[in-house]
């Protein structure tokens, strides 16, 4: 195994953890459509913020996990459902077997599966797999990302916000009253054509990827030790997100340009889900 549990990150170890990925999460997600298919899916309710878990859920997770461990028994796996397996290590898998629960549960095609490889923190290697369109992407750091297999090229320049499709992600720990969501939703209205919120993130980094969105937008979102309020454009560039109003001043409307990200003084929740963190980290390293 290419693989020293205690050594730096090398191309090799990349390239290993690309070809155990991949076809893990291709198969995780031909578990949810194989569901869909079949009709209706189980649910219940795991714990008190509105987040479900199904028996895809857990049976993708085991997929994943058990392939990742079979390869690389001294690396830790930090997983949706089961929490942390193994370990402790440098080197830290992050795992969302069903991302988008919500829309499995109601019977919606939108899902996908999220894995990345962390050496001491920072993403060396990602998959995303959008399930619904079976349409995998990948990325390795320093080597930019792919779908299907061929190098994700964008075009240079960016639509004007009236043409301008965003995506908006916020974790499930945000409240209904929370008023600095409230007001950034409202200014992306304001400022683009659409905001899509599809309570898929696969979808919509698989979109961000491939050109279909000009950015997507994260606010307090599952991420490990994450930034509150990151937008991430298709070619992986961090834009802050400048907010006025009841929290910050002066009400006003979303700027482009603006690239300064506001803090709100509190620190997010820490997390083992993966979804966003394979998400994020596969845009990061395109």
């Amino acid at each position: 195994m290419p693989c020293d549990a205690a050594g730096p990150p090398t191309e090799a170890v990349v390239r290993e953890a690309l070809a155990v990925a991949t076809p893990l999460a291709r198969e995780a997600g031909e578990l949810a459509r194989r569901a869909l298919r079949e009709g209706a899916i189980a649910s219940r309710a795991k714990g008190a913020r509105g987040d479900l878990v199904t028996p895809v859920d857990i049976a993708a997770e085991r997929l994943i996990v058990d392939g990742i461990r079979r390869r690389f028994p001294d690396h830790e796996v930090c997983s949706e459902e089961a929490g942390r397996v193994g370990g402790p290590s440098p080197w830290t898998w992050l795992v969302d077997p069903l991302d988008g629960t919500n829309n499995v549960a109601l019977g919606l095609a939108l899902h996908g599966v999220c894995i990345t490889l962390c050496h001491r923190g920072e993403p060396w290697a990602a998959v995303v797999h959008d399930g619904s369109r079976q349409r995998t992407l990948t990325a390795a750091r320093g080597h930019g990302a792919r779908a299907g297999g061929r190098p994700v090229c964008l075009p240079d320049g960016a639509e004007p916000p009236e043409r301008t499709t965003v995506s908006w992600l916020q974790g499930y720990g945000v409240a209904r009253d929370d008023r600095r969501a409230a007001h950034v939703r409202g200014a992306l209205a304001a400022t683009f054509k659409r905001t899509l919120a599809t309570w898929a993130p696969a979808v919509d980094w698989a979109l961000a990827a491939t050109g279909g969105l000009g950015a997507v937008v994260a606010y307090r979102n599952e991420l490990e030790d994450p930034p509150r309020r990151i937008a991430v454009d298709a070619r992986g560039r961090r834009r802050g997100v400048r907010l006025r109003g009841p929290s910050a001043g002066a009400r006003g409307p979303l700027r482009r340009g603006d690239r300064r990200t506001p803090g709100d003084g509190r620190r997010g929740r820490r997390s083992c889900a993966g979804g966003l963190t394979g998400l994020a980290n596969l845009a990061e390293l395109c």
